[in-house]
């Protein structure tokens, strides 16, 4: 696989599992840490480079042009303070707390019934239930 559809899955699938739920992390140098650590770490073994063999972090993130989980975290964030912000008198509030119309709809009758087919046609029955 190349570089650049291993980068792709990376952006779609992983750092969105890395930051899953982090609007209720909290949010410390130690966690922030963490999160670049893995993230180097995967685009390490994108490259196929060991620990051992000292490239600085800049030039492998060159190589692989992936994003930054930390800034990806921080607009998830301000998306998370924005729907917090939002009010309560929304469309999607209003369509699932809907009951309905007010009025209830007329009952209608329907022309043609199996009934009156059966009662009105050669396909009567007989009351041994034979034709």
């Amino acid at each position: 696989m190349t570089i650049g559809m291993k980068t792709r899955v990376m952006n779609t699938c992983l750092v969105p599992s890395l930051t899953y739920a982090c609007q209720t992390w909290k949010f410390t140098r130690k966690e922030k840490n963490k999160i670049t650590s893995c993230q180097r770490s995967m685009e390490r073994s994108m490259l196929k480079i060991k620990k051992i063999q000292i490239i600085c972090h800049t030039m492998i993130r060159q190589k692989t042009k992936a994003i930054d989980t930390l800034s990806y975290l921080k607009a998830k964030m301000a998306m998370a303070k924005h729907v917090v912000r939002l009010s309560y008198n929304r469309w999607t509030t209003k369509t699932t707390l809907w009951a309905g119309p007010s009025r209830q709809k007329k009952k209608r009758k329907t022309k043609c019934t199996l009934g009156r087919y059966y009662k009105s046609s050669k396909y009567s029955m007989n009351t041994n239930g034979r034709r």
